[in-house]
């Protein structure tokens, strides 16, 4: 399963680029938080925290529990994650339009995000 979700981070990050790239910047925003969702998700699953695929227990438990208790990932990702939350949320059901910054901001967030899983779970 971890390998499946990995791979799922990696197409969404590849999404969002090419979404970004075709001046859709909603739907790049919501590639880019996806790509972060999946990986936390495998995180979860990699140092045992027993979890389902849902936004906000993933979220609490990677944040609670990997970014707060055991301090496994850096304090700034529990921002980061809920940063592309917000901004998926505004893309997906908002009034207006993301910017072309906005997008390129959450790409750039997702980029790390899952950088910096994959390399806890796959030194």
């Amino acid at each position: 399963m971890h390998d499946l979700f990995l791979h799922r981070s990696a197409q969404n990050l590849q999404a969002a680029e090419l979404l970004l790239n075709a001046a859709l910047y909603d739907a790049s925003a919501n590639r880019a938080y996806y790509a972060a969702f999946d990986a936390a998700f495998v995180a979860c699953l990699h140092f045992g925290v027993p979890i389902v695929p849902d936004h906000a227990k993933v979220l609490s438990a990677f944040c609670g529990e990997l970014v707060a208790r055991r301090k496994i990932f850096p304090a700034d990702m529990k921002k980061m994650l809920y940063d592309l939350q917000q901004n998926r949320i505004r893309a997906d059901y908002g009034n207006a339009a993301l910017s072309k910054n906005v997008a390129q901001t959450s790409m750039k967030t997702a980029i790390t995000i899952v950088s910096t899983i994959t390399e806890k779970i796959r030194p």
